[in-house]
């Protein structure tokens, strides 16, 4: 497996660590913030991406959408630049795997009988305490006029007490004004 070329560089004052993801449109990966010594998301829009501008402003939108955000189940935004062509977003590390990654390893574990939920298995009461949490952020978005549109348990994180944080914004819709980046369907 040949070496990720991104790790041990510097993006700005984050040093690249090792990868933890990657979605439609980036690669995710576990950072060091020197300047204040502690490990962050760093979010990296591939240099292929970069030279399209129709992704490069969907990038951009989501660090917007997501840094006007304050709630406990939102991912948490600290920085946007760019760095010898590399667009990334600086968020919040989340290490707790995802929704998914936790259904899956349930499936497996889980006994007969129990009840199903997404595809894995999960008690009720876990998983209404979930959904609480996720349909307040949610909500707490669309009072601030953004649509997340992803909603998916890969998009979940989860802390390591459990506590769901909605990520990946990239084809969040603003309902007050449309930036043109999505079309119907």
């Amino acid at each position: 497996m040949q070496q990720d070329p991104m790790i041990g560089t510097m993006l700005g004052n984050y040093r690249i660590l090792a990868p933890l993801g990657q979605g439609g449109m980036a690669h995710v990966y576990r950072a060091r913030q020197e300047n204040l010594d502690r490990d962050v998301a760093v979010k990296v829009l591939p240099p292929w991406y970069a030279t399209d501008r129709s992704f490069v402003e969907r990038f951009k939108q989501e660090a917007r959408l997501v840094a006007r955000l304050s709630h406990p189940n939102i991912v948490t935004i600290h920085d946007y630049s760019e760095n010898n062509g590399h667009l990334y977003i600086v968020m919040e590390l989340v290490d707790g795997g995802t929704l998914k990654q936790i259904l899956d390893a349930q499936h497996v574990l889980a006994g007969a009988g129990a009840p199903v939920v997404g595809g894995g298995m999960m008690d009720v009461l876990e998983a209404n305490r979930i959904f609480q949490q996720l349909s307040s952020a949610l909500t707490y978005a669309h009072d601030k006029g953004i649509i997340h549109r992803d909603i998916k348990p890969v998009n979940v994180l989860m802390d390591p007490s459990r506590r769901p944080i909605l990520s990946a914004f990239g084809i969040a819709k603003v309902l007050a004004a449309s930036y043109g980046l999505t079309r119907p369907g």
